[in-house]
């Protein structure tokens, strides 16, 4: 019996933000499937639109007969509605969801109707545990073919947010860390999922989500060693190449064992870390390329763009982004602090309503945002509003917000769209268009990030500009 791998990564999009490490993703997780040995074919996708997806889908999983396994990973977007999840391809619009992108729902019946013995979907895309959560024995179960065993490892829960990483996106990078733990003998995917577990077990705001209705004795390779080459090959090319603390601690042990001294040792990492001058250096260059290049734009004609700076957290559309993602990092410095607290708010009468009739209530929770500077640097945080020239256009703000540690900078950037609400006065909340951060070393180049950010806000300004134009348009025929 054969054993087919279709994996899938979506790093460009016709609407929405692109998400660059998502066809890295597919090469990684390419090579660690093809490394196991277990499956005939593995076939990559990158980029691909709806009707491309599900074609492919038809045609390689149409008419098998005696399919063992079925391994389906995607890295993209995901969209939630309802009790539906949606795998985002190139076209997507949520709008059509059904049309322009893959419902978890379908993959299912294509996938059922070739009656597997083992089914395994690898999931790193924003809330990707919904369907299951929702309650997923409607998925499995079904009169036209069976899905015998089902094993999914989705990155995160309904409504939680997938991380971006460099050059894997996070939940990728640790997958395949954990798949390549052990050295010799079987690894089963349960033991996949242990190693998971434990490395999100301090991160309170976000864990993936597991479903394994199987035996628990699915196998992923059955023999380790055949995936130390590959290990090797991942930890080059593919793992995340910020200093971290276990980096500095593990090589320092090293070179003590090989007779450095102590003193020598804490000077040469000395200068890797953070110090005032190199701090305010970084942040300045980063804000003031940006500036540099949106002031150079070819955006004069529809916007005026201005430039504001703080040396605190003020932005609040950015507080909990922010927030969130330093609260799961380890730092071993507070320069910034960063915490998440909530509080259940009171019953509603609907609510004692359900308790009354043996219902569990719905507590909703009301979240403090606690993000502050300890550090005097002068610059952390930079707003970029495009004001617009025309009454049909909307505003557009960029946040960048800088949080410095001693290992690595945190750089982040959020982009959101904003109406009108009065004729020269604009919604304090607005649509989200890009929402990413980055973390690198004290020595990066950073031209590569500046040009990243500086040319996806523009595309998002010009994206807005054109809609609005063929929407006048085509209402003036």
């Amino acid at each position: 019996m054969s054993s087919v791998a279709i994996l899938v990564g979506n790093s460009e999009y016709k609407l929405l933000n692109p998400l660059p490490s998502c066809n890295a993703d597919v090469d990684a997780i390419g090579e660690l499937i093809v490394a196991t040995g277990r499956y005939s074919k593995v076939h990559r996708l990158k980029d691909v639109n709806s009707t491309d997806l599900k074609m492919t889908l038809r045609n390689l999983l149409s008419n098998q007969s005696e399919i063992n396994e079925v391994l389906f990973y995607f890295s993209g977007h995901g969209f939630s509605n309802g009790q539906e999840f949606y795998f985002c391809c190139y076209d997507f619009n949520e709008i059509h969801p059904n049309e322009t992108g893959l419902s978890h729902s379908e993959l299912t019946t294509v996938i059922r109707d070739i009656s597997p013995t083992t089914t395994v979907m690898i999931i790193d895309a924003c809330n990707s545990g919904t369907p299951f959560i929702k309650g997923y024995r409607e998925f499995i179960n079904n009169n036209k073919g069976t899905i015998k065993n089902i094993i999914q490892i989705a990155s995160c829960q309904e409504s939680e947010t997938s991380l971006m990483g460099e050059p894997l996106r996070e939940f990728t990078e640790r997958f395949c860390i954990a798949a390549t733990r052990s050295t010799s003998g079987p690894i089963y995917y349960l033991d996949i999922i242990s190693a998971l577990k434990d490395q999100y077990l301090s991160n309170d705001e976000r864990a993936p989500h597991f479903v394994l209705q199987a035996s628990a004795r699915e196998t992923f390779v059955e023999e380790a060693s055949c995936l130390i080459k590959f290990k090797d090959i991942f930890d080059s090319k593919w793992i995340s190449k910020s200093i971290t603390s276990d980096d500095l601690r593990n090589e320092a042990e090293s070179e003590l064992e090989g007779g450095q001294n102590t003193s020598s040792i804490l000077a040469k990492y000395e200068s890797r870390l953070a110090n005032k001058e190199r701090v305010e250096n970084v942040i300045s260059y980063i804000f003031d390329e940006i500036k540099d290049q949106l002031s150079s734009s070819n955006l004069e004609d529809y916007y005026d763009i201005e430039f504001v700076e703080h040396d605190d957290y003020l932005e609040d559309s950015a507080k909990t982004f922010v927030a969130r993602v330093l609260r799961s990092e380890k730092r071993l410095d507070e320069f910034v602090t960063a915490d998440i607290s909530s509080t259940e708010l009171a019953l509603s009468f609907s609510e004692i309503t359900r308790l009354a009739a043996g219902m569990a209530p719905h507590r909703d929770k009301e979240e403090k945002i606690t993000l502050e500077i300890n550090l005097p640097v002068g610059r952390v945080q930079q707003k970029i509003k495009f004001i617009p020239r025309y009454m049909s256009l909307q505003q557009i703000i960029l946040a960048i917000t800088c949080a410095p540690s001693l290992e690595n900078c945190y750089l982040f950037e959020l982009s959101t769209r904003h109406p009108r609400t009065r004729w020269d006065a604009f919604a304090d909340a607005g649509a989200e268009l890009t929402r990413r951060w980055y973390k690198f070393s004290w020595s990066a180049d950073l031209a590569p990030k500046i040009a990243n950010i500086a040319n996806k806000i523009e595309e998002d300004v010009l994206a807005h500009i054109a809609s609005i134009a063929d929407r006048l348009s085509k209402e003036a025929e």
